[in-house]
């Protein structure tokens, strides 16, 4: 099973298949055609990376599992509640409480990201920890 089924080999296509499939939208007009074609590497991506059981996560779901793996005390909707803490502070112009409970979070592994959309959160990687 070490190199019998070579999994390495089958990554590094996958990992090719993407680098190409980011180029084509990069270089190409967004036609019919050119959604099709990208719809019709996913399709293939999906089935290769379903062999190999990668990706078969959410990042909610994955972010969750590592976050129960590394031990952070606090549950999904405990950080929900937190971010929501965070949102009314912002609103009401209180920076310091804000950064407080962003810099709180963070001492316990959870990273915030502002977006359009709102805050999502995710575990922090550390790599060696």
């Amino acid at each position: 099973m070490d190199d019998d089924f070579n999994s390495a080999l089958a990554l590094g296509h996958m990992f090719e298949l993407i680098r190409e499939i980011n180029r084509f939208l990069d270089t190409r007009s967004k036609t019919a055609g050119s959604r099709e074609l990208v719809r019709q590497a996913q399709t293939n991506l999906n089935k290769a990376s379903a062999i190999l059981n990668l990706f078969q996560r959410s990042s909610a779901d994955w972010n969750l599992a590592l976050k129960d793996k590394k031990g952070i005390p606090l549950s999904e909707e405990a950080i929900e509640q937190q971010i929501k803490e965070r949102a009314q502070a912002r609103q009401q112009k209180d920076w310091a409480r804000a950064d407080s409970i962003r810099q709180q979070l963070r001492q316990l592994g959870i990273a915030l990201e502002d977006g359009q959309d709102g805050t999502t959160w995710k575990v922090e990687l550390n790599v060696g920890n």
